[in-house]
This record gives structure tokens, C-alpha cells and sequence, in this order.
């Protein structure tokens, strides 16, 4: 039976798997950990977190909830789920979201006409897209087929992905893109596809995708499902801001 030290005291795998409502802030399971977190589902988010090495949030985790946290505390599984909401600083920021309208205001710290805040941070706890792994992935080499797109045409977008850990595990590829101009306010960027790939350790991959124009069609004012014509930008990477970019235009 595996033993979790909380403070000095033994916690048993068995006890764990049994009651899991409580918020582990510092246990020391190897000279390499220093620690996990536990949230049950209606606790508030813990303020200083960002002093634990990861965390495990259960959304109604229900009857099996305590043995799936307890294989990843113990190392049997590599998680590699991915948050489908954004986290935030602080209350303020909500609502918050990852596909927000461009305000037209640059995103830039010490100017004056900003579309941020001035006395709390802009940017979410955890992004949309976001997750933890045992494995270290790195995005790198973002290439596209072609710079112009036409109707009934694609294009391929392809980037390489390594393990640069030692142990296997799963990631998550994700594309966003982002209309640039519009005849309507359009999202900084929206999720348009991904892929989830297996890793041996120290393996690179070179993970591919298809960009068509219904990816780039939206509702406009004329109550239409449409592309237009103009720049685009591609985003590839591990959640929705940690992202290597390039552009595409659609033209006739």
C-alpha cells in the first residue's frame, strides 16, 4: 500500500481513495514532488494556488471521482485533460472567456487607452484549452500550405510536436483562428479543431491539419452563414494563449 505524507502524517492510498473533500496545500510524496492540490466540487478557488505544484479541481467528480484523482496522484495515469472554461484572477474579471470581441484598443501594458484593466490583471488564472501532463510538450515549426484560400479550396497547417520528458502521455493539439477584419465584430480568436495524440518519451511529431472555408464562415448582418474575403490568422498550440501564429488570406 502507497503512503502520502501530509505534515508529517501518513495518509494511506486506501483512505485516499475513500474520502477526497479535503484541500492537500503541502505533501511531499518524493525528493521531486512537493506537492498537490485537491478541490472538492463546491469549494471556492484556492488564492494561493500558485504555491502548489498542480491541482486537481473535481467537477461533480461523483462515485469514482476519489480512485481517478488518486491513480494521478500516484503517477498510474498521465492526465491530460484540458479546461473548457477560463479561470479567473480575481472576481472582477467575470465574466471571462477566451473567444472575447476585439475591442480595437491594443492589449499593451503602459498605455493609456487600453482595452485591460488598470488595477487588476486581464489575462485568466488558467486559459481556456489549459491542462496539466507528467509529460513536457514544445510546439515548434508552424507551417501552412498555402498563404491564399479560395472557395471549394483547403489548406494544410502543420506543426511539430515533441516530448521533451521522459515519460509518455497524451496532448491535446488545439487551432484556433481569427477573422481579422469583418463587416461585424469578430472573436480575438475561436477553436476550430484538434487533435489528442499519444507521446512516447522524447518522441516529435508532426501533427497536421485542414483549414476549409466553412471554418472561416460566421453569422452576419444580413443573417447569412458566410466567409469574407480578407487576412486570417491560425493559431496552434496548447491551450488559447500559449500559441505560435501565422496568416492566411481568403481571396476570390
Amino acid at each position: 500500500m502507497r503512503i502520502l505524507k501530509l505534515n508529517g502524517k501518513k495518509i494511506l492510498e486506501k483512505e485516499l481513495r475513500r474520502d477526497f473533500n479535503f484541500f492537500i496545500k503541502e505533501a511531499n510524496i518524493n525528493k521531486n514532488s512537493k506537492g498537490y492540490g485537491l478541490i472538492r466540487d463546491k469549494d471556492k478557488f484556492a488564492p494561493d494556488v500558485a504555491s502548489i505544484a498542480s491541482v486537481g479541481y473535481g467537477f461533480a467528480a461523483l462515485v469514482i471521482g476519489a480512485e481517478a484523482i488518486t491513480d494521478v496522484i500516484f503517477g498510474d495515469v498521465n492526465p491530460c485533460a484540458k479546461l473548457t472554461m477560463s479561470f479567473p484572477q480575481v472576481s472582477g474579471q467575470c465574466p471571462i472567456y477566451y473567444n472575447h470581441y476585439n475591442t480595437g484598443r491594443p492589449h499593451i501594458k503602459n498605455l493609456r487607452y487600453v482595452s485591460r484593466y488598470q488595477d487588476i490583471p486581464t489575462e485568466s488564472y488558467y486559459p481556456f484549452g489549459y491542462g496539466l501532463s507528467y509529460s513536457k510538450f514544445e510546439y515548434s515549426d508552424l507551417k501552412i500550405s498555402s498563404k491564399k484560400i479560395r472557395k471549394d479550396q483547403k489548406i494544410i497547417v502543420s506543426v511539430k510536436v515533441k516530448n521533451n520528458s521522459n515519460i509518455p502521455g497524451y496532448e491535446v493539439i488545439q487551432v484556433y483562428i481569427q477573422d481579422i477584419v469583418a463587416s461585424v465584430v469578430r472573436p480575438v480568436k475561436e477553436l476550430k479543431a484538434f487533435k489528442k495524440e499519444h507521446f512516447e518519451a522524447l518522441e516529435e511529431k508532426t501533427i497536421s491539419f485542414e483549414i476549409t472555408l466553412d471554418m472561416l464562415k460566421f453569422w452576419n448582418e444580413k443573417l447569412k452563414y458566410e466567409a469574407e474575403y480578407g487576412e486570417f490568422k491560425v493559431f496552434i498550440g496548447g491551450d488559447s494563449e500559449n500559441t505560435i501564429e501565422e496568416k492566411f488570406e481568403y481571396i476570390e
